[in-house]
């Protein structure tokens, strides 16, 4: 079962979320629900990562939702993360936090049966792993953990979103070969995660960065194009 926490001071919405879930597939998510950041904030300091997926209302008390975020962030980078608001003027507060996507209230059915869709996709918890080999050994790692890779002649960097780095050999080709569309290059020799993604100009793009707070790599001409079309089309989907 994979399981979501539904944080929301509105037992309606809560709740709204819950049966639209629920009427999605009643087999494979189960769900626990939240009235107060405390409530949440108390598990999620217990540390046991146990949520795949949360549903967090970006205005509910004193604490709100992107703070909740951070606290989740600190101990988990895998989760996914989506902000319950009524502002568009939330969207770049929301980005700040690694956030997987964001739904204007009041929810819907259409709009929120394509989040879980693009969620089974993305996050199919038994195959969501690149996979490399250092001295015969292979290591895995989610999608949802690497940031961006860069390559350095025949040696290729993995860099994840806690700062931390991985050198193995493999060419550009076995790379994309192996991710998913929330994947772009950029750059002959950049892969980034397309979710990571703060800003993009025309020469560069910016990601946000939970251990450094921002990197900026280049955008060169050659994949300007299928990038801007890429990153656009996929924060599109949010709105």
């Amino acid at each position: 079962m994979i399981k979501i926490a539904i944080c929301d001071d509105s037992n309606e919405i809560s709740s709204q979320i819950e049966n639209l879930v629920h009427r999605y597939s009643q087999n494979i998510f189960q769900i626990d629900i939240y009235n107060t950041s405390q409530s949440i904030g108390k598990k999620i300091n217990e540390g046991k990562n146990e949520y795949a997926i949360y549903f967090l209302d970006v205005e509910i008390d004193e604490k709100n939702g992107i703070e909740i975020a951070h606290m989740i962030r600190k101990r988990d980078i895998n989760a996914f993360i989506i902000f319950i608001t009524s502002y568009k003027e939330y969207m770049s507060d929301v980005f700040e936090v690694q956030t997987f996507d964001y739904i204007l209230k009041p929810i819907t059915e259409n709009r929120l049966f394509k989040l879980l869709d693009k969620i089974s996709f993305l996050g199919n918890f038994e195959n969501n792993k690149f996979v490399y080999s250092v001295n015969n050994i292979k290591h895995f790692v989610s999608y949802g953990e690497i940031l961006y890779f860069e390559k350095q002649k025949r040696q290729t960097i993995l860099f994840n979103k806690l700062g931390r780095e991985e050198v193995f050999y493999m060419n550009t080709d076995g790379i994309l070969a192996q991710l998913n569309e929330s994947f772009v290059q950029i750059h002959t020799s950049y892969i980034i995660n397309i979710y990571a993604v703060k800003e993009i100009g025309k020469t560069k793009v910016i990601l946000s960065d939970d251990s450094n707070g921002e990197i900026e790599l280049p955008l060169s001409r050659k994949y300007r194009e299928l990038a801007y079309q890429r990153i656009l089309d996929t924060f599109e989907r949010m709105i």
